[in-house]
């Protein structure tokens, strides 16, 4: 890693904790400058003396490095994932081996860039990004697009009950787009933050309950709620 890049645009204005997670996953990529962005797997890797961050931070520190444009986080088939969109400008790997994660570019990839507060959308270019504007956040569902690529943004309400759930938050496909989408088109009407925040709250009141896929109990508590709304 080149000294001076502590001054470079992008990084010299970085908090200590997104520095710390940036450079944390420079050392975690591949020789194609890929990695497993699990939250809680780089909390263990990149804070493992420091009990007091938790995978809950860890996500919005990796949504606020995407928003910057450092880092592209993708999903395929289920494992979040996330690449250097400039990695080979400014990394020279001689000899690169076969990366062991999928390509962000395979055709059964996700894109997980939902930026809160909805600026600005990167994308790659020469220089590693380069800025477009972005779709309003609230974008209404007529307004979804219909060739899968992600302009649908999770609803700032929405984000802020996860930031204060603490179980579902730590779920990273719970702040994706493509989720939430789906969501409101099959079950109109629900009060999706309150919902959010009872469903923590069962959660936290039920310990002895062990739920592996938290977004499917997510899913069948929302549509409970509108077929009570109905």
């Amino acid at each position: 890693m080149k000294p001076e890049h502590r001054q470079h645009r992008k990084i010299g204005p970085l908090t200590d904790r997104q520095y710390r997670l940036w450079v944390g996953m420079v050392c975690e990529a591949d020789d194609h400058g890929r990695l497993v962005a699990d939250p809680e797997q780089l909390r263990v890797t990149i804070w493992g003396y420091h009990r007091q961050v938790n995978a809950r931070e860890v996500s919005r520190i990796l949504a606020s490095l995407a928003e910057t444009g450092l880092i592209i986080l993708y999903d395929v088939e289920g494992v979040p994932y996330a690449y250097f969109p400039s990695w080979t400008d400014h990394q020279r790997v001689d000899h690169p081996g076969k990366s062991r994660f999928p390509d962000p570019s395979r055709e059964n990839s996700r894109s997980l860039a939902s930026i809160p507060g909805g600026s600005r959308i990167k994308d790659q270019g020469s220089e590693g990004i380069k800025d477009h504007e972005s779709a309003p956040l609230l974008a209404t569902l007529s307004d979804a697009p219909t060739n899968g690529s992600v302009q649908f943004r999770t609803p700032v309400p929405i984000l802020e009950a996860l930031r204060r759930a603490p179980k579902l938050g730590a779920v990273v496909k719970l702040a994706t787009p493509d989720y939430w989408q789906a969501e409101l088109r099959a079950n109109p009407g629900v009060d999706y933050p309150a919902e959010v925040l009872k469903a923590e709250a069962w959660l936290t009141s039920h310990p002895e309950r062990h739920y592996k896929k938290l977004p499917a109990f997510l899913h069948n508590w929302l549509a409970r709620a509108d077929r009570l709304e109905a």
